[in-house]
């Protein structure tokens, strides 16, 4: 897939301006249902999220602090779907995955995993621990 080009925003002086790129899989997850999510972020944290439209490209500006807050908020929903996509493909190929217990477990790959809630709570990506990083309008959406 071709990026589109955009040009970074603008900052005012005295804030700063990180930039993220997020796997193609956690994209939905991190700007949420109709955009919910980057607001629930910028409200919480107090920096600016924009994600040019087409694009993975993450832009980060504000007051310093509100910046590193919000880019380890989005880092955690980036690594939840990570670990998600992992555990997919672990399952698929038949391998090892942690039970509850911290055990690794021997996945059927014939036997189905049946919903994604069922693959959520085996990945430890738990739908209730979602919300406090902005992942619940998805979480919620899509049954977790």
């Amino acid at each position: 897939m071709l990026e589109k080009q955009t040009a970074p925003p603008e900052i005012a002086e005295g804030e700063v301006l990180e930039t993220l790129s997020i796997p193609a899989t956690a994209i939905g997850g991190v700007i949420g249902k109709g955009g919910s999510n980057i607001s629930l972020l910028q409200d919480e944290h107090g920096a600016t999220v924009d994600i040019p439209r087409g694009t993975t490209i993450c832009y980060i500006y504000g007051a310093p602090s509100s910046v590193e807050q919000t880019k380890e908020a989005i880092q955690a929903i980036i690594d939840r779907f990570n670990k998600l996509d992992a555990a997919k493909a672990t399952a698929a190929a038949g391998g090892l995955l942690p039970d509850d217990a911290g055990n690794e477990v021997l996945v059927d790959p014939t036997a189905g995993w049946g919903t994604e809630a069922d693959m959520s709570e085996s990945s430890g990506a738990a739908a209730a621990d979602a919300g406090s990083w902005g992942c619940g309008d998805l979480a919620q959406s899509q049954g977790w």
